[in-house]
């Protein structure tokens, strides 16, 4: 297997750049053939990506942080290049929700032994992403901690976004079209639509999304009020926030939903308003990920 690496120095404040060092140690003294790029400016990943597609690279991996798969994603998309993660940026949901390694040693010895799948890739407009898209107050939340938390790490950026943004958020109503069916008017806190279970930095908002099943997980939260969303926020981590009264969980192939422009993210990078088309291309994507995990 050819190994082309794209890292992202600059993720996890510094330690991306730690742990390429450690890793690319690793490589040599087991004779794993590899090429590499570190990122020079936001945009390069996807760049890099390209260039491995059209070198021939069976496996183009990604090390850094989920906006770096993000980034590196549209290049992957229908080819026979397979995605890869080594994690070591802020969030990490794509590996989370995979069960890969956040530490050396076991970072190498999971990639060595990896296995090719597919999986589905989802859309929203015209922006394809690998874990969750948001729209309402997830959105705001991912503005905040990309403008004012990106130097921290794992959960308290997140948290530190949800208490900012709570203060002033307001639920409000939307339209919502999935496959066909009669549509739902209803006021949101936020509509998460996921093809891996967890954003965020470890909330598990779609517990139930499989990233091979060929369709997309909604959870629509609706009209919580602020200490409604505060007792819940604890329950969504463990994926138990499904039996709140005001949240709905559904699964489609397609989606339209309008209403006033509310802002939406996708693995928490900021996507613009509404409105906001969702669709899913079924096995998309190759992947490499621990042997048994999908």
């Amino acid at each position: 297997m050819s190994y082309f690496f794209i890292v992202n120095p600059v993720s996890g404040r510094g330690k991306t750049a730690r742990a390429w060092e450690q890793l690319k140690v690793m490589l040599k003294a087991e004779n794993v053939p590899f090429s590499y790029a570190l990122t020079q400016a936001p945009g390069h990943a996807a760049e890099l990506a390209k260039e491995a597609v059209e070198k021939g690279f069976t496996s183009c991996i990604g090390v850094g942080g989920d906006g770096t798969l993000h980034e590196m994603l549209p290049a992957l998309v229908g080819t026979q290049t397979a995605l890869g993660c080594i994690p070591t940026g802020t969030g990490n949901d794509f590996a989370r929700a995979l069960g890969i390694p956040k530490e050396m040693p076991a970072q190498l010895s999971w990639l060595k032994e990896a296995s090719r799948v597919q999986i589905d890739v989802p859309y929203l407009n015209d922006t394809p992403y690998l874990n969750v898209a948001g729209i309402g107050f997830d959105a705001v939340v991912a503005e905040t901690v990309n403008r004012r938390f990106r130097s921290l790490r794992g959960l308290l950026p997140y948290l530190l976004g949800v208490f900012t943004t709570l203060i002033s958020y307001k639920n409000t109503p939307v339209t919502i079209h999935l496959d066909g069916r009669p549509p739902m008017q209803q006021k949101v806190f936020l509509i998460a639509v996921g093809n891996m279970q967890y954003y965020g930095g470890g909330f598990r908002i779609c517990p139930q999304a499989v990233p091979n099943d060929g369709l997309l997980d909604f959870c629509i939260a609706g009209d919580i009020s602020k200490t409604g969303t505060l007792s819940m926020l604890p329950k969504t981590l463990k994926g138990e926030h499904l039996a709140h009264p005001q949240c709905r969980y559904l699964q489609a192939k397609e989606a339209f939903i309008d209403g006033p422009p509310l802002p939406m993210q996708a693995d928490g990078q900021n996507i613009g308003s509404l409105p906001a088309v969702f669709r899913v291309a079924p096995g998309a994507l190759w992947i490499l990920t621990p042997h048994g995990s999908l």
